[in-house]
C-alpha cells in the first residue's frame, strides 16, 4: 500500500504537474478524502456507539462529536427492538411535545446547527419523552479526521481511485485537458466501489412502508399501551 505522499507523486506525474506541486498536491488529497468523508455514506466509516437517552427530556441529547449522519437508532425492551425513526424539523415542530405525551420513543429529528468545526457534538430531540432512561444504539456515519501525516497510508483503501482523484484535482490548476473526461471516469470508478463496498453486492434491498405514515396505532394518543 502507498502513503499519501507516495499517491500525491503519482498524481503530479499523471496531471503533469511540476515537482514544486507538493503542497498543492497535498491539499488535494485532503479535499478528495474530504469528499469521500462528507458526501459518501460510506460504510467503511459506519460506526457504533451507545446513546444513553434520559427520562422525561426530549432533547437536546449529544451526539458524538463526529457524527456526520445517523445511520439507526434503536432500543431494546424485554428482548424486543424498537427502531426509532428519523423525521424533518417540521414534522418534528407539528407534534405535541408536552410532559403529559409519554411512550417509549419512535421518532428522533436532528439539529445540525452546531457544526463539527466548533467541536460541539450535534444533538438529536426524541418523540415523544420516555419517562424511563434508555439505553439506545446508535450507527452514525463518522466523519474522518483531517490527514496531518502524510507518510501514513490513507483511511481510504481504494488506492487507485485516490491516484486519479487527486490527479483529476491537480489538473485543475494546470489546465490540463484531460480534466472533463478524467471527472467522468472518476464517478464510474466510485460508483463501482460503492456497489462492491462491504459486501453488499448480493444483499438485497429492503423496502418498507414510511413508519411515520405506517406506524400501527398512529392515530391513537402515544401512551405505553400503544406502543
Amino acid at each position: 500500500m502507498m502513503t499519501a505522499n507516495q499517491i500525491c507523486a503519482l498524481a503530479r506525474q499523471v496531471s503533469k504537474a511540476p515537482a514544486a506541486y507538493s503542497q498543492q498536491s497535498q491539499q488535494m488529497m485532503q479535499l478528495v478524502l474530504d469528499d469521500l468523508s462528507i458526501n459518501r455514506n460510506l460504510r467503511v466509516n459506519l460506526v457504533t456507539s451507545t446513546l444513553n437517552v434520559p427520562a422525561n427530556v426530549n432533547g437536546p441529547i449529544a451526539l458524538p462529536v463526529n457524527c456526520q449522519r445517523v445511520y439507526d437508532l434503536f432500543y431494546t425492551v424485554n428482548g424486543i427492538p424498537h427502531e426509532i425513526t428519523p423525521i424533518d424539523w417540521d414534522l418534528y415542530d407539528s407534534l405535541i411535545v408536552s410532559p403529559q405525551v409519554t411512550n417509549y420513543p419512535y421518532n428522533f429529528a436532528v439539529d445540525v446547527s452546531p457544526t463539527q468545526a466548533d467541536g460541539v457534538a450535534p444533538n438529536i430531540w426524541i418523540y415523544p419523552l420516555s419517562t424511563t432512561p434508555l439505553p439506545c444504539q446508535l450507527r452514525y456515519f463518522k466523519k474522518q479526521a483531517t490527514l496531518v501525516d502524510f507518510n501514513v497510508v490513507p483511511w481510504f483503501l481504494d488506492q487507485d481511485y485516490l491516484l486519479h482523484a487527486v490527479s483529476t484535482q491537480l489538473m485543475k490548476i494546470t489546465n490540463d485537458d484531460r480534466w472533463p473526461a478524467f471527472v467522468s471516469s472518476g464517478e464510474e470508478m466510485l460508483r463501482k466501489h460503492l456497489i462492491m463496498e462491504g459486501n453488499r453486492l448480493n444483499v438485497p434491498i429492503r423496502v418498507k412502508l414510511d413508519p411515520t405514515l405506517y406506524r400501527p396505532h398512529s392515530s391513537l394518543r402515544p401512551t405505553k399501551l400503544t406502543d
